[in-house]
């Protein structure tokens, strides 16, 4: 994982996305669901900021994945990974959600979901980990301190929520 405080960094790389966030934004409103365009560079900031968050998450949510595959054995899960937006314009003034996600599958069907996700009019982004059972669902800031712990429980509890007694009493699974 990169070093989740480099602001120099952090800077370069949310310039760098500007023009992937540009054309996905484009995209996102030529969709005739979303009728304005007003949005747009508060949007693109916003956007290129939410991926370089996410960028810093790959490694420990695909890494503790990638772990529970092994448990599974390969080829019998799978991940997702997808980034998009949503409109809400159930309020006067119609707002987007904009999202990157995760997801652990098993059998065609996401087990364990992590999504990191911001509204368009201010940059506050939020990590929901829920599994497919609902048993386990939890939200933090990502201002919050101790981040990467409270991912790494709240993903494991998702796991161990879902995952069938015989995978998780196998001890020869739980030592890769």
């Amino acid at each position: 994982m990169s070093n989740i405080y480099d602001l120099t960094d952090d800077f370069q790389n949310i310039c760098q996305y500007i023009p992937q966030a540009i054309k996905f934004l484009d995209k996102f409103l030529s969709g005739e669901k979303c009728k304005s365009n007003s949005v747009l560079d508060g949007d693109v900031k916003i956007i290129s900021m939410l991926w370089v968050e996410a960028d810093k998450y790959d490694t420990l949510v695909l890494g503790m994945f990638e772990f529970f595959n092994n448990l599974f054995g390969k080829g019998v899960s799978d991940v997702n990974t997808s980034r998009g937006g949503l409109e809400h314009n159930d309020e006067p003034d119609p707002f987007y959600y904009f999202y990157c996600r995760w997801e652990f599958m098993h059998s065609n069907k996401p087990i364990i979901t992590v999504t990191l996700g911001t509204e368009n009019f201010r940059f506050e982004p939020i990590i929901h980990i829920q599994n497919s059972s609902g048993q386990t669902n939890q939200s933090f800031s990502l201002m919050s301190e101790q981040i990467n712990e409270k991912l790494k429980r709240s993903i494991t509890q998702c796991a161990i929520t879902e995952f069938d007694l015989d995978i998780l009493s196998n001890p020869l699974n739980c030592s890769s």
